[in-house]
């Protein structure tokens, strides 16, 4: 499972990459539009540059999350991969579906998540430490069961593995 953490942490990089590489796009057009309304209002409806920078400042705000998560996955990468005994950021967690016996893989990441990635065939999701189903994973060892509470669902999970 190293070689797959590792794998799956470069091909979150690839996809954070792209991710800023649009983000700076979208910014560049806003600049473009923000410098084509020029002078004041014509009333108070004309609100195109004003919204034109707001659009602006959000994509810089979205680079530089974006950048910061890319260099904590540069850091991550960068460290020997010591085997685990209990789930905790940066772990690379499988996990068995009591009901119905399929199988997840995920990443804990203490920034970013919501990214999924198919490494050999095999999917694999990126989490953030603070969603739902990270925090009540945090701490197991493999063959911990947990429960989590899915709307007014609960559902139950085996943890197969940790690396």
């Amino acid at each position: 499972m190293d070689n797959l953490k590792k794998s799956v942490v470069s091909a979150v990089i690839v996809e954070i990459e792209l991710m800023i590489s649009t983000a700076e796009k979208e910014r560049q057009k806003a600049i473009e539009e923000s410098q084509y309304h020029k002078g004041a209002m014509e009333s108070c409806y004309d609100t195109f540059k004003e919204e034109a920078q707001y659009l602006m400042a959000a994509q810089d705000l979205r680079i530089r999350d974006l950048s910061g998560t890319v260099s904590a996955l540069k850091v991550l990468l960068s460290k020997p991969i010591i085997q685990k005994e209990r789930i905790e950021p940066s772990a690379l967690v499988e996990i068995e579906d009591a009901d119905n016996g399929t199988r997840s893989t995920y990443l804990i990441l203490s920034e970013g998540g919501g990214i999924s990635c198919s490494i050999d065939g095999r999917s694999v999701f990126t989490i953030s430490v603070t969603s739902p189903l990270a925090r009540v994973l945090i701490g197991l060892r493999s063959g911990g069961d947990v429960e989590l509470n899915v709307g007014t669902t609960k559902k139950y999970f085996t943890v197969v593995s940790v690396s």
